[in-house]
């Protein structure tokens, strides 16, 4: 009976060692320096296991073996029995110093119970050189024949950027040649067919016969006048008055008109009214719509050219003295 509970113990025994199993190992135990090896561990226990822990790793294992790179944590299960449930991990390592460098177990704790793995060893020999041979590169430099189209593949971008670039260079270049000997149009101001007063005068005679401001557009009346005002002074003295505002009028007629300063002030004072009637919305006095009009003929016929009747008389001065003359002969 004795012997049958010991039988039992003894199988149980070996299937708990069996559910709860780590192990690790080397795939090369020998290396030279600055080559490689991977270590691989796996840990194999119950599915229904709550508490595991499995070993973290750093930069370095031991003092003379460093990690090179960590693979994640697979896990699965045993395919002949679903409850045991397997942790496996790959950890490249290296080491640049010879010798024998031992590799320290693995800890695992599984339902608070400790697992370590069995120690590794991992022998590291030097690079055997002869004192004789000399110092030489890894490999022989290959000599590679010139290709004309290999080269061209290579660099098919840069070819083909300074082509785009000497076509873009060339074009600018030459619309800004052609534009330099372009001539550059003067900006010129229209001179009406009929002299500047007489078409002012037949403005002034069409707005009048409108009777804007008596039907109640005082707005569109002084418009208008603005207009044929700054219009006849454009074409009178010949400066660009229709974009002008009132002090830039004011100052250039200052310079190149003979204006007395009573027919000065009274177009300041015109020129402020018909903004303020056209940008401010004040509604002039009837008197003072009436006033601007007359005001506008006024200017006109004070300011217009008088070429014509100068000629006229020095050719009637002639006659007379010539007349005179022959009198007296």
């Amino acid at each position: 009976m004795i012997k049958f509970i010991t039988f039992l113990f003894s199988i149980a025994l070996a299937l708990q060692l069996n559910a709860q199993e780590v192990s690790a190992f080397l795939n090369y135990e020998e290396i030279r320096i600055g080559e490689q090896s991977i270590i691989e561990w796996e840990l194999r226990c119950p599915a229904a296991s709550k508490n595991i822990q499995l070993p973290a790793f750093g930069d370095t294992i031991s003092k003379f073996i460093d990690v090179i790179d960590l693979s994640e944590i697979d896990t699965t299960y045993d395919q002949e029995d679903i409850e045991v449930k397997i942790f496996r991990q790959r950890i490249v390592i290296t080491s640049w110093d010879s010798g024998f460098h031992a590799i320290p177990p693995f800890v695992f704790m599984v339902d608070e119970k400790e697992y370590k793995t069995a120690p590794l060893l991992l022998t590291v020999n030097t690079v055997e050189l002869s004192e004789e041979q000399d110092i030489k590169d890894i490999k022989t430099i290959i000599d590679e024949p010139f290709s004309l189209w290999a080269w061209i593949k290579v660099n098919v971008w840069t070819i083909v950027l300074i082509s785009l670039g000497l076509i873009a260079l060339s074009i600018a270049l030459y619309f800004y040649l052609k534009y330099l000997k372009r001539p550059k149009a003067k900006p010129s101001i229209f001179i009406p067919k009929e002299s500047a007063d007489q078409l002012a005068i037949k403005q002034l005679e069409n707005l009048k016969s409108k009777k804007l401001w008596q039907s109640g557009n005082v707005k569109g009346y002084h418009v208008e006048l603005s207009h044929i005002l700054r219009e006849y002074i454009e074409y009178r003295y010949q400066f660009r008055a229709l974009e002008l505002t009132r002090e830039e009028i004011l100052a250039i007629m200052s310079r190149i008109a003979q204006l007395n300063k009573e027919l000065t002030n009274a177009l300041d004072q015109y020129l402020s009214l018909s903004d303020m009637a056209k940008f401010a919305k004040v509604q002039p006095l009837a008197s003072e719509n009436e006033s601007a009009l007359h005001f506008a003929f006024r200017f006109v016929e004070e300011t217009k050219f008088v070429e014509d009747a100068a000629q006229e008389f020095s050719e009637t001065a002639t006659a007379t003295q010539k007349e005179k003359e022959d009198q007296n002969a």
